[in-house]
């Protein structure tokens, strides 16, 4: 539902955090404005599947492939940088959760990330800084006037 808002209302939304979601897998023109989009995802999920697949025979695409389409909705780079590891799962040991960042040669107001929690699941035990590490995104990531 993220991802739709993100889409729809493009002129109000300066950036989503997708926890588990799924994206349109149609081909679309890209929104009037860009959004800055973060997807954070479990490689374990068994409801949304990290790496795409369908309910009810409605096809939706992997975590990597929505992040994707956002960076080229953006102007972004297709070539991502990975960056830090994150601690986003409270069951897992360690710094378990990679990052990957599309931010290169976007449009003012966009840009595209991937959080991956390595083993993580559809419902994840979020960690102690969870909810942290996103608002400290979303605050960081306003709407480019």
């Amino acid at each position: 539902m993220s991802f739709r808002m993100a889409y729809e209302h493009s002129d109000a939304v300066a950036a989503i955090a997708s926890l588990a979601g799924a994206n349109h897998m149609d081909q679309r023109e890209a929104p009037e404005n860009p959004v800055h989009i973060l997807q954070i995802h479990g490689t374990n999920d068994e409801t949304i599947g990290y790496q795409g697949g369908d309910i009810q025979d409605n096809r939706y695409p992997s975590a990597l492939q929505s992040v994707r389409r956002w960076a080229n909705y953006n102007g972004c780079s297709q070539n991502g940088v990975g960056r830090e590891l994150r601690d986003l799962e409270a069951s897992l040991p360690g710094h378990e959760s990679g990052v990957l960042k599309f931010e290169v040669g976007c449009k003012p107001g966009g840009s595209a990330e991937l959080w991956t929690i390595a083993s993580g699941t559809h419902v994840p035990v979020l960690s102690d800084t969870f909810a942290a590490q996103v608002v400290e995104w979303l605050l960081a990531h306003p709407k480019d006037n």
